[in-house]
Order: structure tokens, then sequence, then C-alpha cells
């Protein structure tokens, strides 16, 4: 073996070792922003439960009528609509 091919074997190897250690640099590099990424998850989720959490006590009934009480509103009771003359004269005609 001649000086040049073992210096190419050199050179070879040194390439290869150069991209291992960009490829490991690389998937370092993304791990850290998968990890970033699933930490921003978990506080986009925590921050949705308090969204919800705070929905959720607005809708019961208990939290509605202690805010119909203080608001001192006065509710009407739901009108009922007068019933339909004649009734519906597509379905009449139908018929």
């Amino acid at each position: 073996m001649g000086l040049s091919r073992i210096v190419g074997v050199l050179l070879i190897f040194g390439a290869i070792a150069l991209g291992v250690v960009a490829l490991r640099a690389e998937e370092a590099r993304t791990a850290r922003r998968i990890q970033q990424a699933e930490l921003e998850m978990v506080r986009i989720r925590r921050a949705l439960w308090s969204v919800q959490l705070g929905i959720a006590q607005y809708k019961s009934p208990r939290r509605i009528g202690e805010e119909v009480h203080s608001l001192a509103l006065e509710l009407a009771a739901p009108a009922t609509a007068p019933p339909a003359r004649g009734g519906d004269v597509r379905w009449a005609k139908a018929r």
C-alpha cells in the first residue's frame, strides 16, 4: 500500500467521522425541538383545562342562580306561541 492510498483512506474515514458528528448534532437539535414542542403542548393543554373549568363553573345551575340574584334580575316565564290558525296550508293541499 502506497502512501497516497493511506492518505486517501484516512481522508475517507475523516469525512465519515465528520458526517457522523454532523448527524448526531442534528439529532440533538431535533430532539430539543421535539421536547420544547411537547412542553408547549402541556402548557397549552393546562391553559385549555383552566378555561374549560371556568366555563363549567359559569354554566352550573347554582352559579347561574347566584348571578341572577346578584344582578337582581327578574326573569319572566317563557312565552308560549299561540296555536296556528288553519294549520299549514302546504300540508293541507298535499293531502
